[in-house]
């Protein structure tokens, strides 16, 4: 087995077969020469991560604090910091204190309060699995009403890992664009450090909200976006109750077959005139199997992956109401543990309130 892992200097190459490492060496980028061997002990830092994780193993090395997991997370309560701070001087801290993320906030007038709060999850910005990301929102767990936006991915074991997340102001274009131009940068500072040069965000997975495929388009440049395919049947069926499109629409989504598609627009021209008809018709673009099923979307078509991030924020904070800062410590807890997971190779999730 031969997996390749970048670094900063270079790449270390890893040759091994069932039981022993066989060869390891480092290549510098500029001379391309051996640098030197690794240890047994540094090589067992990163077996635990697979050929398709490689930017992965580099990075976590260098953090001392994974080598002791599950008895230690890096995240914090805030109990271990000094209570008397206001939100905003309190959740910088607390981010600073946390090196698996890297944030950006947007402090209001004031300097007091929040207006913006965005976090990504480095260890999973670097890898290989960031071409198809999954984006969701929510209200109703935050004070002041504020939407909370996630950004997730599925990683080659088929669990969903939280890329990153956003404390954002409103549902308006202007904050989804602000939101997802910011997600980007933090993504790309980080790939770029591993020398990656692929692109993130090539296909962008999301509801039918206009505000936030506006923001999207505005954000990723050349993306294709494929709308959940939940939400069309869901939309569909509200609207439509009872008339034949529903059932084709239901067979076209999950059949994917020209037939079923022909018989679905069919249905679709005999609808009278409407604001969703006419909606339903431009968006035929970001839905229809032709269209879609042209990308190399790995069989991802819904945003209820992001959902589940949402199910286990709402157990963690039993449906109430919380400050900003409350809200970010749990969901970089719950991306730390994904993350863990991702590592250890568990086949099912391990804590009852993260679901399957």
């Amino acid at each position: 087995m031969r997996i390749v892992f970048g670094t900063k200097l270079g790449y270390i190459i890893l040759n091994k077969d069932k039981t022993n490492l066989i060869h390891t060496e480092e290549i510098h980028r500029n001379d391309c020469h051996c640098k030197h061997r690794l240890t047994e002990d540094a090589y067992n830092q990163f077996i635990k991560i697979s050929k398709h994780h490689s930017h992965i193993g580099e990075f976590l090395s260098s953090f001392p604090e994974l080598r002791s997991y599950p008895k230690k997370l890096l995240y914090k309560e805030r109990t271990t910091i000094n209570k008397s701070l206001n939100d905003v001087d309190y959740l910088v801290e607390f981010l600073d204190q946390n090196p698996l993320f890297s944030k950006k906030i947007i402090k209001g007038d004031d300097k007091k309060t929040i207006v913006q709060c965005i976090c990504i999850n480095k260890v999973i910005a670097r890898s290989n699995f960031c071409d198809i990301i999954i984006v969701d929102d929510t209200v109703g767990v935050v004070s002041l009403n504020y939407p909370v936006e996630v950004v997730v991915v599925r990683d080659p074991y088929g669990h969903i890992q939280l890329l990153g997340f956003g404390i954002i102001d409103s549902k308006k274009t202007s904050s989804f664009t602000d939101f997802f131009k910011s997600v980007k940068e933090l993504i790309e500072i980080e790939r770029k450090q591993a020398y990656l040069t692929d692109e993130v965000g090539k296909i962008v997975v999301c509801d039918r909200l206009s505000a936030q495929t506006c923001g999207i388009i505005n954000a990723f440049n050349n993306t294709n976006i494929i709308y959940c395919r939940e939400h069309i049947k869901r939309n569909v069926t509200n609207n439509c109750g009872s008339s034949p499109i529903v059932d084709k629409c239901k067979n076209m989504l999950y059949e994917r077959t020209p037939v079923r598609e022909k018989e679905f627009l069919e249905e679709l021209n005999k609808l009278p005139d409407s604001n969703f008809k006419t909606m339903l018709l431009n968006d035929l673009k970001y839905f229809l199997p032709s269209h879609v099923d042209k990308l190399y979307h790995r069989g991802i078509l819904s945003s209820n992956y992001a959902e589940s991030t949402f199910s286990a924020l709402k157990k963690l904070c039993l449906t109430i109401v919380h400050p900003i800062t409350t809200i970010v410590e749990k969901l970089i807890l719950i991306s730390e543990t994904w993350m863990y997971e991702l590592l250890d190779k568990k086949t099912c999730r391990s804590s009852f309130m993260f679901g399957k």
